[in-house]
């Protein structure tokens, strides 16, 4: 069935009413949701998706606050600006470790910029919670190195691994339990799910339960450019669904990050396929590296290839706020309701136009 759905757009305080269509949609959902040529899955403003399928309406008001377009430029609103996604590896001490005081640091120099987390599922979606005026970030986790994610001898969490400083900052009410992880399952022994086997499963229900998100990293951190069509299917059926098994509760692994970077000779086998009957499907693809991501609703987004920021280097995040605070215009800003996209009416050319798919309220300035 294909479904009618009324798209306002206000502009410099007016409102003008147009008509989008949506496939799949049903009259009497009391919400719409499309899935778009790009993998995205954005909400209307009536109801917003969880990123475990659910709706935000199972627990999570939608703001009652409409946008107008006098708000949105007091707030400076830009959500077709750009995201920054970072990606890290090792926490710890050694060479190419980043020190538990660096990550600290890293976290308190966006906290006091004004950036606020998500993970990528929230990103790709567009429902991201984010509260007025601030920016997104996403911070990744690849190959789950024991520094990342350990559990002490008396059972408690150990304060200077990755998620022991990102649940400290989430304590102190400054920060919200958001990131993704993409662990190794079947190489490298001593990083497999984070190097303690016991516990494997242990944390990976412990970081859904908590707000994160567990991605695909593949099986044996395959150079997908050198493998088999078979290899990489192998690679990607099976590691989701050992993902989703340990997980339970009807978890679906939704982003996946190539181990390198690296991309297979026919490059949609990174979204969907089957291997020997098993089927599997991704609907978000990270690279390795590049620069912000464009804005989940921008034109210029590919859910196939989102770019993150090596992050690895103690000065890293900082050279990444100085950039942002010599290109503001750039940056993806808040209006603080998951239900609208707000952004200025003479926002830079290069960060593209809203895509034509959207089934969300658009205010412009």
């Amino acid at each position: 069935m294909v479904a009618l759905l009324a798209l306002t757009v206000i502009i410099g305080g007016m409102a003008a009413i147009g008509i989008s269509c949506a496939g799949g949609g049903k009259s009497g959902d009391g919400a719409v949701a499309i899935s778009t040529s790009t993998g995205a899955l954005i909400a209307s403003s009536a109801t917003t998706a969880s990123p475990t399928g659910g709706s935000a309406g199972d627990g999570a008001d939608v703001p009652a606050v409409t946008i107008t377009a006098a708000r949105a430029e007091e707030i400076g609103a830009n959500e077709l600006g750009r995201i920054p996604v970072l990606m890290y590896h090792y926490v710890g001490s050694g060479e190419g470790y980043l020190a538990p005081d660096q990550l600290r640091f890293h976290i308190a120099l966006l906290r006091s910029h004004g950036f606020y987390p998500t993970t990528v599922r929230e990103m790709v979606e567009g429902t991201m919670d984010i509260p007025a005026g601030k920016s997104p970030v996403v911070l990744t986790f690849d190959d789950s190195s024991p520094g990342q994610y350990r559990i002490l001898e008396d059972g408690a969490l150990d304060p200077d691994c990755a998620v022991g400083i990102l649940q400290a900052e989430v304590e102190w009410g400054m920060w919200a339990p958001k990131a993704t992880f993409f662990p190794l399952l079947a190489k490298n022994g001593g990083n497999i799910l984070f190097g303690q086997p016991e516990l494997a499963q242990t944390k990976l229900r412990n970081l859904v339960a908590w707000g994160y998100e567990v991605g695909s990293h593949g099986l044996t951190h395959m150079d997908f450019s050198k493998a088999s069509i078979a290899l990489v299917k192998k690679e990607l059926a099976e590691s989701q669904a050992q993902l989703e098994s340990l997980i339970g509760d009807g978890y679906q692994v939704f982003t996946l990050s190539p181990p390198y970077g690296e991309r297979p000779s026919e490059p949609s086998l990174l979204l969907s396929g089957e291997y020997e009957g098993q089927t599997y499907e991704y609907q978000a693809v990270v690279r390795a590296g590049g620069e912000s991501s464009p804005s989940p609703f921008s034109s210029e987004f590919d859910v196939t290839r989102i770019p993150r920021i090596t992050s690895a280097a103690p000065e890293s995040v900082k050279k990444l706020l100085k950039y942002w605070n010599d290109h503001r215009p750039l940056l993806y800003i808040s209006d603080g309701d998951p239900g609208t996209i707000s952004f200025p009416e003479e926002a830079p050319a290069e960060l593209g136009v809203p895509r034509s798919d959207l089934v969300l309220r658009i205010v412009e300035y």
